[in-house]
């Protein structure tokens, strides 16, 4: 059960990875953008199963850096920081 969410989940982001850059490029259009993505995706799906303690280790320390990173930005608005505004 646990291996079906990992590779579900390690699916989804690396799909929203690929996508997501692809769209902010502005290379292709979104629906060849969404192939390129699944295509990546789907070959990134079965590239972890030769390497799944690689991969799981990889994104538990990416889980841990989403995290820091979420704390960061919490913390800095918060604290009434804001960036001025130029005119």
């Amino acid at each position: 059960m646990f291996e079906l969410v990992f590779q579900l989940l390690l699916f989804l982001l690396s799909f929203l990875l690929v996508f997501g850059t692809l769209n902010k490029l502005r290379i292709f259009n979104r629906n060849l953008n969404a192939v390129i993505a699944l295509v990546v995706a789907f070959y990134v799906i079965s590239a972890s199963f030769l390497f799944t303690e690689d991969v799981q280790k990889i994104l538990a320390y990416f889980g841990i850096l989403v995290i820091i990173v979420f704390g960061a930005i919490l913390a800095y608005t918060s604290s009434g920081l804001r960036e001025k505004k130029k005119k």
